[in-house]
């Protein structure tokens, strides 16, 4: 039986086989032709909603939307695609604020499709939904809230307040929508509104510009004044700790410690192998230690003075240069403790020999025969002043070791 049926087939579509292949390849041309109306592919994200040609049109039933994937329908049928994703839109409102300032407000705003009335939205509104509801009232909503508002609540600390009060009238309006649908909800859920940029006149920008420049001058006077009171507290706390210390030590520092410790200076100075000069006879008793080059200098000076003063014709029996007086130590190598020398009634320098000067009286030499004006040395150094001599002698028997006084000495016999 079965043998035979297919041997009835085979001589069918022997005699056939013409018409056979036209009817395939009418079929496959009607395929290739209907392919697109017939297989439908809901992209990630998405949803799409079922338009029966004649069983009723769309498909508004909560939950009928069809999923992701592929979908085989009719070809007098059709189905519409959704994106279900997060989606936003961007509007530029331009408009004047209650105090009449033109601002400029750009504003974005994010949204997603309820996937379960998708089918609502699609009847009421249909696929242009966002610029025949979202565009229009997001503009309104702004120009309305620039128009009752003042420019600052934009830019100001109330900017998150004014996103939060857009949002919600936004998303009210949304809601009551009125539409050839009863339906209640919301097509969308909105997730938030943004104000991305806010474009205020160039005269508000600069007083704005002016105010921040001021308030962060003014915050930084403050921290300098911060510093300052600090400082304030560091040198007064300072000023203590020195205070606290020379209570401590000033009982212990008497003019006996003092002076102690200024022979001891003067010793180790004596002791150097550097040039120096040192003047005995200060306050205290204490020596005077000068620049060596500067008491040099003075010494050469000095010399000028007093040979600019000797007499004409070259006497030289007359004052001569104390540092002439004899070999003695680099140490005595100083000028004179008792300053210039002395000068006469007449303005003339008091000359050290025997013999009067011309321009001086004989009245004023004194009974030996010697000069009245004539100034001892003590180690060969003039000097004129008592209490120098002595406080000269005591520290020149201190640095020579001998432990007394350096005796007096008279200046060198002139020679006649």
């Amino acid at each position: 039986m079965i043998r035979r049926f297919f041997s009835w087939l085979s001589n069918w579509t022997h005699r056939h086989w013409v018409e056979f292949f036209a009817a395939g390849a009418v079929f496959l041309l009607l395929l290739l032709v209907l392919w697109p109306l017939i297989v439908y592919t809901v992209p990630p994200g998405s949803v799409g909603v079922m338009w029966y040609r004649f069983f009723g049109g769309t498909v508004t039933k909560p939950n009928t939307e069809l999923r992701e994937g592929i979908h085989f329908i009719f070809p007098w049928d059709k189905i519409y695609m959704y994106d279900a994703r997060l989606q936003r839109i961007n509007e530029s409102v331009k408009g004047l604020s209650v105090d009449g300032l033109e601002i400029t407000v750009d504003v974005s705003s994010r949204f997603v499709i309820n996937r379960q009335y998708a089918g609502y939205l699609h009847k009421s509104l249909g696929p242009q939904y966002k610029e025949t509801l979202m565009r229009p009232q997001l503009r309104t909503l702004i120009l309305t809230y620039i128009s009752e508002n003042e420019a600052s609540d934009l830019y100001s600390t109330r900017r998150e307040r004014v996103q939060t009060i857009v949002q919600t009238r936004f998303q009210s309006k949304l809601a009551n929508i009125s539409s050839n649908v009863p339906f209640e909800e919301a097509y969308v859920d909105l997730e938030d509104v943004l104000i991305e940029e806010i474009t205020l006149p160039s005269f508000v920008r600069s007083a704005i510009e002016q105010k921040e420049r001021v308030r962060h001058m003014s915050e930084a006077y403050d921290f300098r004044l911060r510093l300052e009171e600090k400082e304030r507290q560091r040198k007064r706390i300072e000023a203590e700790g020195i205070r606290s210390f020379q209570e401590i030590v000033a009982p212990g520092i008497t003019p006996s410690y003092l002076r102690w410790r200024g022979i001891e200076a003067t010793l180790q100075l004596a002791q150097s192998n550097n040039a120096k000069v040192v003047i005995i006879g200060g306050e205290n008793g204490l020596p005077i230690i000068l620049n060596t080059e500067s008491g040099l200098e003075t010494i050469g000076e000095d010399q000028k003075k007093r040979a600019a003063q000797r007499p004409p014709g070259g006497e030289t029996s007359g004052y001569s240069d104390p540092t002439q007086f004899g070999p003695r130590s680099d140490l005595l190598k100083m000028p004179s403790l008792a300053g210039p020398p002395p000068l006469t009634a007449s303005g003339a320098p008091l000359r050290q020999n025997s013999a009067a000067p011309p321009d001086i009286p004989q009245e004023e030499h004194g009974p030996s025969g010697t000069d009245a004006g004539t100034v001892p040395t003590v180690g060969g150094i003039p000097v004129a002043d008592p209490n120098a001599q002595n406080t000269l002698r005591e520290w020149l028997g201190k640095l020579t070791g001998s432990g007394t006084p350096a005796p007096a000495s008279s200046p060198p016999p002139q020679s006649n």
